[in-house]
C-alpha cells in the first residue's frame, strides 16, 4: 500500500534524525479504595506534573483548531465540573470492578480519558490532563477498533503538557503500528507543527515541518487539507 510504504519511510525517517525515542510502557492506573468501601470513587490524583526540561508549551498550544481535535466534548457546551465529577467518579467505580479480560475495557479506559480531558478542558489542572493522557495510552496498548484514536488523543494531551517527547513517540507509533488509519494524517500534521514550533530555534526544522504538511496533503479525504495549506504558505522559504 503506497501511503503504508511512504508512512513507514517518513517514521524512520523521525527515528533517525532523534525526534522519536523508543516508546516508555504505559503505566497501570493505581486505584485506592477508600477506606471501609471496597469499590473505589476515584482514581488517585497524581502529584505536581512538570513538563520535560526546555519543552514547556506555551500557553496558547492547547486551542487547536477544530479540524485537529474530533472528539464530541469540544463541540457541545461546557458542563459544570460537580457533573463532570460525579461522572468520572461512576466511570471510575466501574473501571474498578471490570476485568482485564473484559471486551469493553478498552472502550471504558477512553470514556475515562474523554472525561478527565474534558475536566482538564474546564478547570486547567495538569493533573486531569496527566491522567487523560495515562488513561489513553492504556487504551492504546489493548487490542481493538479504537487502539490508533487513543494514541492520537495521547499525543495531543502531551502535548498539552508539554511533553513534545512523549507526543512525538505517540504519533510515531500511529504512522508505524496503524498504517491505515484515518488518524495517520493528524500524526502527520501534529509532526508539521511539532517541527514548525522547533523552527523557531533551529530554522533546518523549517524543511521537516514542510515534509510533514506536504504528508498530511497526500491523504485527499482527511479534513485537515485547508489547514494544511495554510501552514505550508505561512512557512518561510528557507533557500537564499
Amino acid at each position: 500500500m503506497r501511503h503504508g510504504l511512504l508512512s513507514f519511510v517518513f517514521a524512520a525517517g523521525m527515528l533517525a534524525v532523534g525526534c522519536v525515542p523508543a516508546r516508555e510502557p504505559a503505566q497501570a492506573v493505581q486505584i485506592a479504595p477508600p477506606h471501609g468501601d471496597p469499590v473505589p470513587l476515584a482514581v488517585v490524583p497524581p502529584g505536581p506534573v512538570e513538563p520535560a526540561p526546555g519543552s514547556a508549551a506555551p500557553a496558547s498550544w492547547c486551542d487547536v483548531a477544530p479540524e485537529v481535535d474530533r472528539r464530541s466534548f469540544t463541540r457541545r457546551p461546557a458542563r459544570s465540573m460537580a457533573l463532570l465529577a460525579a461522572e468520572n467518579q461512576a466511570l471510575s467505580r466501574l473501571l474498578e470492578v471490570t476485568p482485564a479480560s473484559d471486551p469493553d475495557r478498552p472502550r471504558l479506559l477512553m470514556r475515562l480519558a474523554e472525561s478527565f480531558a474534558e475536566m482538564a478542558r474546564e478547570e486547567g489542572a495538569p493533573a486531569s490532563r496527566a491522567r487523560a493522557a495515562e488513561h489513553y495510552a492504556l487504551a492504546a496498548e489493548a487490542r481493538w477498533s479504537g487502539a490508533d484514536e487513543a494514541r492520537s488523543y495521547e499525543g495531543l494531551e502531551q502535548q498539552c503538557l508539554g511533553d513534545m517527547d512523549k507526543a512525538r513517540r505517540a504519533y510515531f507509533d500511529i504512522v508505524l503500528t496503524h498504517p491505515a488509519s484515518s488518524f495517520v494524517p493528524y500524526a502527520y500534521f501534529a509532526f508539521g507543527e511539532l517541527f514548525r514550533r522547533d523552527s523557531d530555534d533551529d530554522s533546518s526544522k523549517i524543511e521537516l515541518a514542510r515534509l510533514s504538511y506536504n504528508k498530511v496533503l497526500e491523504f485527499r479525504g482527511t479534513p485537515l487539507i485547508p489547514l494544511t495549506r495554510a501552514r505550508l504558505a505561512a512557512l518561510p522559504s528557507t533557500h537564499r
